[in-house]
């Protein structure tokens, strides 16, 4: 009996350093015997560069062959672009995993939200592709990678065995020390950490002036569970990272509010108004069946606004049916609030006043 064939992962990797950098080859060295690599990176080092798209001109692509029998292309786009074409151009399908990095410095903390590194993965992500980011926080050229290839192994081999959600998304940063050094893997948050920033003002041979971006990283959380933390101490650091930048904390704070329940609860503006006016309408009714008087709605009228030589009371009425429909809106809406039920009921006896006069007079 024939025993079925495996089918092997379609690996998608690209990175932000361009597709000659030392990190990329690691990557590709370090998960080649765990599925079909193909690499979609761009010609040349796009650091920075966030999750930003080419629109303005065109995007070129080219088949390489810079890592053997792996399939390679450089494309001219950015690290996000070379995501698009992949999963469009070039595997014509979305790929099983998609691997990015590996970067030649830290992404760890606030370096996620301008990682090149890091958009592409979250690309990725966003197209339903279970995606990981690395980082090695080693800038130089010369860096060692042997400790990186080691847990890039570890991770990516995990991951694959496992049934992942479609839109895993995680954040790997691997500490530049000799792979005994390591101490393990934490999962953390990311740390409130960011640039104190500064320009280095120059001067050019026209005499114009230039800028150079210079700072210095301060870490604002000290708590033990964060990757930057994990790092100094060590250890390689895993933050699982989102695309959806819903703050739900404050949406549930802001949900408490009830100015904000009164500005989205339209009906309740209007159910407050209508009763507010429909309110005293209804008392000058009333008053003027007790009194055993005719009335109809036009007189009804009348009497509250256009009757001739009480256009002193009409205007104050008139005030107060406003002035009693807004309070009586707030009121419909702020339950809890004394001041504003205090105000609704004063108003409430001042309109009664005022009809009172107006219909004993």
């Amino acid at each position: 009996m024939a025993t079925k064939r495996k089918v092997r992962p379609i690996i998608l990797i690209t990175n932000d350093d361009g597709i000659t950098a030392p990190g990329i080859r690691n990557l590709v060295v370090a998960v080649k015997e765990l599925g079909k690599v193909v690499v979609v990176a761009p010609d040349k080092p796009q650091s920075g560069m966030g999750h930003a798209i080419t629109i303005g001109q065109p995007l070129r692509m080219h088949k390489v062959d810079l890592f053997g029998d792996v399939e390679a292309w450089q494309t001219s786009g950015t690290p996000v672009d070379c995501v698009k074409l992949a999963v469009d151009k070039v595997l014509h399908r979305k790929p099983d995993i998609c691997l990015s990095g590996i970067n030649h410095g830290a992404n760890h903390s606030i370096n996620v939200i301008y990682s090149g590194t890091m958009s592409a993965a979250m690309e990725a992500a966003i197209e339903s592709i279970p995606s990981i980011g690395f980082s090695l926080l080693d800038y130089s050229v010369e860096a060692d990678f042997e400790a990186a290839r080691f847990y890039v192994h570890k991770i990516v081999s995990t991951i694959l065995s496992m049934k992942s959600d479609k839109h895993l998304l995680l954040n790997v940063n691997i500490p530049p020390v000799k792979k005994e050094l390591i101490k393990g893997v934490k999962l953390c948050k990311q740390a409130y950490a960011k640039y104190e920033e500064d320009f280095d003002e120059r001067i050019d041979p026209q005499g114009k002036k230039y800028y150079w971006l210079t700072g210095e990283f301060v870490n604002f959380d000290k708590s033990k569970d964060t990757d930057v933390w994990a790092l100094q101490h060590n250890y390689v650091s895993i933050v699982p990272v989102q695309f959806d930048l819903t703050n739900y904390t404050l949406k549930k704070q802001l949900e408490k509010k009830n100015l904000f329940k009164m500005i989205f609860k339209k009906d309740n503006f209007l159910l407050g108004t209508i009763l507010g006016f429909i309110g005293p309408i209804l008392g000058i009714l009333i008053f003027k069946f007790v009194k055993f008087e005719p009335f109809t709605f036009k007189e009804t009228f009348q009497f509250m606004y256009l009757e001739p030589g009480h256009r002193t009371f009409s205007v104050a009425l008139s005030l107060a049916l406003l002035v009693n429909a807004v309070l009586f809106t707030l009121y419909i809406n702020t339950r809890k609030d004394k001041t504003a039920k205090g105000i609704f009921v004063l108003t409430c006896a001042y309109g009664l006043l005022v009809l009172c006069i107006k219909t004993f007079s």
